[in-house]
């Protein structure tokens, strides 16, 4: 469990029986040397692609609120961000590996190595993309299934809030521009 101790740039991290002290007592550890040991730990392939300008890093939280944590306590913990800049970078970050993770058999054995059951970069891809695609079908489908009516005040309600247009103003631009190109007024 890791806190902030009164505005300071200190962690306290608490161990249990043995813990990484092996004393059960609670450890003080500044933010930087937490960072500096996160950003150790990571495998050398992604080191050199964050010093190459592949990957980008910074230090964020997990955090888990004192209702949904089993201490009953708000809990913190930090981990290194790793966001992919180039194609490089998303090999580094998949233990440079590309292509998709082999399909588990449907039936029999599972014989794959760790290797081909690894997600490889266009796994990540291919899923980040996925939801894009759903989104944008289930926006299209939400407007069809609420009526025209619907979705031009919505968007009538937006030029209103947010472009400085009068109610009426609003609604002459959205029934315009829906006929324009072929939707329902």
């Amino acid at each position: 469990m890791a806190k902030r101790i009164a505005g300071e740039n200190l962690q306290v991290t608490e161990t249990v029986g043995g813990g990484t002290s092996g004393t059960g007592v609670a450890e003080v550890e500044t933010v930087e040397h937490q960072e500096t040991r996160l950003m150790a730990a990571l495998p050398d392939m992604v080191k050199a692609a964050i010093a190459a300008g592949d990957v980008a890093s910074s230090i964020d939280e997990v955090k888990i609120g004192k209702d949904k944590s089993p201490t009953g306590k708000d809990e913190v913990s930090r981990y290194v961000r790793l966001s992919a800049m180039s194609a490089k970078g998303q090999l580094a970050l998949c233990n440079g590996k590309m292509v998709p993770s082999t399909p588990k058999p449907e039936e029999g054995e599972d014989e794959r190595t760790e290797v081909e059951k690894a997600d490889g970069a266009c796994d990540y891809f291919n899923y980040g993309y996925d939801l894009n695609r759903r989104a944008e079908v289930r926006q299209a489908l939400s407007n069809i299934l609420q009526g025209p009516e619907k979705a031009i005040k919505k968007a009538v309600d937006g030029l209103v809030a947010n472009g400085g247009f009068t109610a009426e103003e609003a609604r002459e631009i959205v029934v315009r521009q829906r006929m324009k190109v072929g939707l329902a007024v």
